[in-house]
């Protein structure tokens, strides 16, 4: 976090924070949390914005730095594995079945998207060009040009779940998936 604090979270709801550089851990709690796993913490670029979200639906968003959070409305009773911000505000969120959800205002209102694949999506990466990649069960990407508001199978390959996407410096596709990592040329 910009405080020079870590935070680290996980299952059942578990939340841990360092504030020595990770030599030693404490419980901590935040606010409106229960039991359900957390699968991912993502920030804004300029680190004060953060975005926590989890199983059944569990959201949670910070605009000063991760210094305090608030439980965000409900707006997808499923699990949510993961989230991104595109700048100025806009994020978007991902997960099980082909969920995805784009917000305009930080977070506090979300819209969902039409998959063309009823998907589980486990990974994201975003290209120099602002194209957002999402990756999934099945050896699907999708691609969203315009902020994940629309979504496009560009890449249907095997049966393996691809779990997360790095862009290479040489633009190739390095994927991970249960079925071990792949390097693949772009979509065109």
């Amino acid at each position: 976090l910009p405080s020079g604090d870590w935070l680290a979270l996980g299952a059942f709801g578990q939340v841990l924070r360092s504030t020595d550089n990770a030599k030693s851990w404490q419980a901590d709690s935040l606010p409106g949390l229960t039991d359900w796993h957390l699968n991912d913490i993502s920030s804004s670029a300029d680190g004060q914005h953060w975005l926590i979200v989890g199983e059944a639906g569990t959201a949670l968003r910070s605009a000063d730095g991760g210094q305090n959070w608030e439980t965000i409305e409900p707006f997808y009773n499923g699990s949510l594995y993961g989230a991104v911000s595109l700048g100025a505000g806009h994020w978007v969120t991902y997960g099980m079945r082909g969920h995805v959800f784009t917000s305009a205002d930080d977070g506090l209102s979300w819209q969902e998207t039409k998959v063309p694949a009823p998907i589980s999506l486990y990974g994201h990466a975003v290209l120099a060009n602002g194209e957002l990649l999402l990756v999934g069960q099945g050896g699907i990407v999708l691609s969203s040009k315009d902020g994940g508001r629309t979504l496009a199978i560009v890449q249907r390959e095997g049966r393996a779940s691809l779990t997360d996407i790095v862009i290479g410096g040489d633009g190739r596709w390095i994927l991970s998936s249960d079925g071990g990592l792949q390097i693949r040329a772009p979509a065109n």
